[in-house]
């Protein structure tokens, strides 16, 4: 039976990502060591949270070859494809544009929702959906510092990028809910094998461009091998975890839109932890967010 705090798991999912976010900012790491060093801790967990949980590996033994080859495509595509160009057009664009062009993928979803599940959204869901997007914009573009300033030659590569990004892990949560078809939406199986195939392409091509002994020297530093087992235990298990679970339970649309909150829970957390700055449109659009937000959970 589905408990009431599934209905809230694309936020709880937002949060543990800004956790995840905040510490992995601070580590000493290139973005192929830290992806990979993130989806193996990632992978670990989730083998050990499903040798422990009632049912164990059973759920992954039922698994039929359509699901599992659902589930394995959603990885590369949404977690494998979609976080390398996401992480680029960060890159490119700087994080603050980076994440404006990432709100396009709850609208990419709610499309494909409606091809391939018939879901339509009613118009408190449109109205909160679009609060929501609009404040996390919004939030965005009011974090204190300077705007970076965007080479010409890196604007179009940088909005490609993007747009593969959050084209990308929409599919990847399209496939991940045909995939997940008859499961239970709190079993961890299917966050498993979506993980578990990023992590194996990962290390794959790491070995096969001679990276890999550079990256496990660099994830097993002092200093850095406790702090992304953290990161990774909040940031990649709990998150990508609850993601699914809001996936399973919601509209396409609604579970993106509640994942894209990251970057209010960040403004959040950057003004309490890291006593930084936060400035008065900036709470004026998290406050704008959130009532799109209740919205959103209101009409689900």
């Amino acid at each position: 039976m589905i408990e009431h705090w599934t209905e809230i798991a694309g936020l709880l999912a937002a949060l543990c990502w800004a956790i995840g976010g905040m510490i992995f900012s601070r580590l000493p790491l290139g973005v192929g060591a830290m992806n990979a060093g993130k989806n193996t801790v990632g992978t670990a967990l989730l083998l050990v949270f499903i040798a422990l949980s009632s049912r164990g590996f059973e759920t992954l033994g039922a698994l039929g070859g359509d699901a599992l080859m659902l589930l394995a495509i959603s990885g590369f595509v949404g977690i494998t494809i979609g976080d390398a160009s996401y992480l680029r057009s960060i890159q490119l664009l700087g994080p603050r544009r980076a994440l404006v062009v990432s709100t396009l993928g709850p609208p990419i979803s709610g499309v494909l929702g409606w091809i391939f599940f018939a879901e339509f959204l009613s118009l408190e869901q449109l109205l909160g959906m679009a609060a929501t997007l609009i404040g996390v914009s919004l939030v965005v573009w009011e974090r204190s510092g300077p705007l970076r300033v965007v080479e010409p030659a890196a604007l179009r590569p940088g909005l490609i990028h993007g747009l593969i990004a959050a084209l990308s892990q929409a599919v990847g949560a399209a496939l991940a809910r045909k995939g997940m078809a008859g499961l239970d939406p709190v079993d961890p199986t299917a966050a498993f094998v979506r993980i578990a195939v990023a992590t194996a392409i990962g290390w794959g091509l790491a070995l096969l461009t001679q990276r890999g002994g550079r990256w496990a020297r660099e994830l097993l530093a002092p200093g850095v091998r406790g702090r992304i087992f953290i990161a990774s235990s909040i940031g990649t298990f709990l998150g990508i975890w609850l993601s699914l679970i809001a996936i399973g339970v919601l509209e396409l649309a609604t579970a993106s839109t509640q994942t894209s909150t990251a970057p209010i829970f960040m403004t959040i957390l950057v003004a309490v932890v890291w006593r930084e700055q936060v400035t008065r449109r900036a709470w004026i659009a998290t406050a704008i967010a959130v009532l799109g937000v209740v919205l959103l959970v209101q009409a689900s």
